[in-house]
């Protein structure tokens, strides 16, 4: 994985309870940039992003780009280190093994693990050890909400085992992105994590 210092991800976007359909791109930078794009037809853009040092998100109904703090800022900022997969231990200083358990009809370790502001319970497969499932419950604007994630369809990409199917269930919707094209070492303008002017 040190081999690379960006990454592209280019794929389809599905929100079922809204018939809406789109595309996702996801852009990450070492060492800790990230920049998500999502395009729906007939509705417009989602972006959200990491500079490296402040967070930012696009208000889907409004437009405007707010910053993000607290609990949003400290979720986006783990999310964007790049290295993130083989630096879990440094990111949440607290990790408790909870046990082995079944999730999707598969083995699971369960380990709960815990960061300043953030908690999350995560479901590593135990037949390859990727991660399966993460659970986790963020406050925000809108008050406390229950996250699941599930990580699908790993595929190797230039050695480095991606996840091609990312599924989403939230209080407010459910989605599902599939990527079709993923690339590592791509150039990567810097300008693309910055919160765009209002």
């Amino acid at each position: 994985m040190e081999k690379f210092n960006t990454l592209t991800a280019k794929g389809a976007f599905d929100l079922p309870a809204m018939g809406a359909s789109g595309t996702v791109e996801l852009y990450g930078k070492a060492p800790n940039k990230s920049f998500t794009l999502i395009s729906i037809p007939g509705f417009g853009e989602v972006k959200q992003g990491f500079d490296g040092s402040a967070g930012w998100a696009q208000d889907p109904t409004s437009g405007k780009f707010n910053d993000l703090s607290g609990v949003e800022l400290s979720e986006v900022k783990i999310n964007a280190e790049f290295y993130r997969d083989y630096k879990l231990k440094e990111l949440y200083p607290k990790m408790t093994l909870k046990g082995k358990e079944q999730s999707g009809g598969r083995d699971v370790y369960v380990i709960e693990a815990a960061a300043p502001g953030v908690a999350k319970k995560m479901y590593f497969d135990a037949g390859t050890g990727l991660l399966a499932r993460m659970d986790s419950v963020l406050e925000g604007a809108n008050g406390k909400r229950s996250i699941e994630e599930y990580f699908d369809d790993y595929k190797d990409v230039e050695g480095v085992k991606f996840a091609h199917t990312y599924r989403q269930i939230n209080p407010e919707y459910n989605f599902t992105f599939k990527f079709n094209e993923v690339k590592f070492n791509a150039a990567v303008d810097d300008a693309k994590f910055v919160k765009p002017a209002a």
